[in-house]
C-alpha cells in the first residue's frame, strides 16, 4: 500500500480496523464491499478529530480498487505475483485497465431471451459453436466471462504457482488458465447450466443433461453431450464430409449465384472440419485439394501456371488464394471496362408508328381522316357530325337510327368500319395496308393487265385498219384514270 501511495494514517486504517492485512485479504474481499468500508472512513471524517481524522482521496480509492482487481485476477489463474514490483506506475496501468477488468455480472437472463441459439442432433457443431459465442458475452462474477467453463481437457486442482509478472490482461489465456474449483467458479459453473436448460429443454439434449439438475454442473453437462454427440462415428462423419466438400466442388468462372469468393470458402470449411476430427491437412495438400478442382472455364490457366513458379505463393494456402485472388480481380476489372451494352430493340412494328400515345395516322389518340364534315373517331369516341353528337360503340334503336340524316348516318356507318379496321385483333391501319389491302390492290392490278392483253387480242383480228393497238402499260393507265 505504500507503493501505491497511500498515506501512514490511511494504510494503518485499512490494515488495523478494515482487516485488510494481507494480499489474500483483498483477493477474498467483494468489491462492492471493499468501497464502502472507504466510503464510511471518508463519512466519518468530519465527525472525527486529531489522528482518527482520514480520508481517502478518489485517485487512492482507484488505486486501492485496481490493486484488488489485479490481485483477484491473479489468483482466478492460480498465479502469486511478487507484489514488490507493483509500483505506482504498473498501478497506474492497473487503473487504466479497470474498467475493462470490470463489468457486469448479473446479464444472463436477458442474453439468453434474445440469443436465437436452436438444437439440433444432427448439426451438434453449429450449437456447439453459437453456445460458446453466446458464453463469450456473458461476465461471470470472476469478472471473467463464462466460455472457461466449457473448455476441452481435464481438470487438476494444483496449488498456486508463483509468476513474477502474470499475464492476467489476454482473455484467452485467463480462459485458458482460470481454476475450476471454490465459490466464484461454483457460482458461473451453475450459471452456464442454467443457460444450457433453458435452450435444451424439450429437446433430446435434455435427456442427457438432466442428471446433472441436481447440482448444476454446467461443466459436466456440455461435456456429456459432447461425448454423445462427438463420438468417433461423429469424427467420421465429419472427415467424410470434409473430403466430399474439396473433392467434388467445382469452380469453372464465377456465376449468378457461385463466385470465386464461394468456392474458396468451402474449402476452408473442409479445413475447419478436419481441424474437429484432431487431423490437420498441410498447406500442400491444401493447395493442391484447391487447384484439382478449378476447371479450364474459369480462365485462370496463365495465373496458375504463374503461382506455380512463385515460392511465395505456394508457401501456405492463404498466400496461394491471394494470389489466384489477384488474377481473378484483374478480370473482373477487364471485363467490366469492356463491356458491351445490349443494341437497343424495336419491340414491334406498331411502337415504332407511334407518336405521342397515336398511331401514325393519328394525332392525339384522333383519327385525322375527315368524310362528310365529321371528325370519324378510330376508337369509339363520340365525333360531331352535322351539329350532332354521334356514338360509334352506341347500339342505336330504330327510331333512333331512322332519325338521323343519310349524311349522318353514313358518317356512323364510316366510323364503325374504321374502328373495325383499328381494334380487330389490335392491329393497325399500317399492318392492315400489307396485309388485305396489298392484296386487294394486287388483285386489281392483275384484273387490269388481263383485261388489257384481251383489248389488245381483239385489236389484231379486227378488220379495221385503225392506228397501231396502244400498249398494255398505257391501257391499264386509262382505265385506272377513268375508274
Amino acid at each position: 500500500m505504500t507503493q501505491i501511495g497511500l498515506s501512514r494514517a490511511c494504510r494503518t486504517r485499512l490494515m488495523t480496523e478494515e482487516g485488510f492485512e494481507t494480499a489474500a485479504d483483498l483477493v477474498t474481499t467483494d468489491l462492492k464491499d471493499l468501497q464502502n468500508a472507504i466510503e464510511y472512513v471518508n463519512k466519518a471524517f468530519g465527525n472525527q478529530t486529531g489522528a482518527a481524522r482520514i480520508y481517502f482521496p478518489p485517485n487512492r480509492i482507484s488505486r486501492v480498487k485496481a490493486l484488488a482487481v489485479y490481485l483477484k485476477r491473479c489468483d482466478t489463474i492460480n498465479a502469486i505475483p511478487d507484489i514488490r514490483l507493483n509500483d505506482l506506475t504498473k498501478i497506474h496501468e492497473f487503473v487504466l485497465k479497470f474498467p475493462s477488468w470490470t463489468g457486469k455480472s448479473d446479464e444472463t437472463d436477458d442474453i439468453v431471451k434474445n440469443k436465437d441459439i436452436k438444437f439440433e442432433p444432427t448439426k451438434f457443431k453449429s450449437f456447439r459453436d453459437n453456445f460458446k459465442t453466446l458464453l463469450c458475452a456473458i461476465r461471470g462474477c470472476r469478472g471473467i466471462t463464462l466460455e472457461y467453463i466449457i473448455r476441452n481437457g481435464t481438470y487438476v486442482r494444483s496449488p498456486p504457482e508463483e509468476i513474477p509478472e502474470p499475464d492476467v490482461d489476454s482473455n484467452d489465456i485467463i480462459a485458458a488458465s482460470a481454476t475450476l474449483h471454490g465459490p466464484a467458479f461454483d457460482h458461473d459453473n451453475a450459471r452456464v447450466y442454467t443457460i444450457l436448460r433453458t435452450i435444451l429443454t424439450g429437446t433430446t439434449g435434455w435427456n442427457i443433461i438432466s442428471k446433472f439438475a441436481p447440482r448444476r454442473d454446467g461443466r459436466k453437462a456440455f461435456t456429456a453431450l459432447k461425448a454423445h454427440f462427438q463420438g468417433n462415428s461423429y469424427f467420421d462423419f465429419m472427415r467424410s464430409q470434409a473430403s466430399n466438400l474439396m473433392t467434388k466442388t467445382f469452380y469453372n468462372g464465377d456465376k449468378q449465384k457461385f463466385k470465386w469468393e464461394d468456392f474458396v470458402a468451402i474449402h476452408l470449411e473442409a479445413h475447419s472440419l478436419y481441424e474437429e476430427t484432431g487431423e490437420t491437412l498441410s498447406e500442400t495438400m491444401k493447395i493442391m485439394n484447391l487447384k484439382a478442382n478449378i476447371r479450364d472455364g474459369a480462365g485462370l490457366e496463365n495465373t496458375i501456371e504463374a503461382a506455380r513458379t512463385s515460392p511465395t505463393a505456394n508457401a501456405t494456402f492463404d498466400n496461394y488464394v491471394n494470389f489466384l485472388t489477384e488474377g481473378i480481380t484483374s478480370k473482373r476489372g477487364r471485363a467490366e471496362t469492356f463491356k458491351i451494352s445490349h443494341p437497343r430493340q424495336v419491340a414491334s412494328v406498331r411502337q415504332s408508328y407511334k407518336r405521342g400515345g397515336g398511331d401514325r395516322n393519328t394525332r392525339n389518340g384522333r383519327n385525322r381522316y375527315q368524310t362528310g364534315g365529321s371528325k370519324l373517331s378510330s376508337k369509339g369516341k363520340p365525333f360531331q357530325c352535322e351539329g350532332k353528337t354521334l356514338y360509334p360503340d352506341k347500339n342505336y334503336s330504330n327510331s333512333e337510327y331512322n332519325a338521323l340524316s343519310t349524311g349522318q348516318k353514313d358518317s356512323l356507318k364510316r366510323a364503325h368500319r374504321l374502328r373495325k379496321v383499328y381494334h380487330n385483333d389490335d392491329k393497325t391501319v399500317a399492318s392492315q395496308l400489307t396485309t388485305d389491302s396489298i392484296s386487294q390492290i394486287s388483285d386489281a392490278i392483275i384484273a387490269g393487265v388481263q383485261r388489257a392483253q384481251n383489248d389488245n387480242e381483239n385489236g389484231r383480228h379486227s378488220t379495221d385498219s385503225s392506228p397501231v393497238t396502244p400498249s398494255i402499260a398505257s391501257q391499264f393507265k386509262k382505265r385506272r384514270t377513268e375508274s
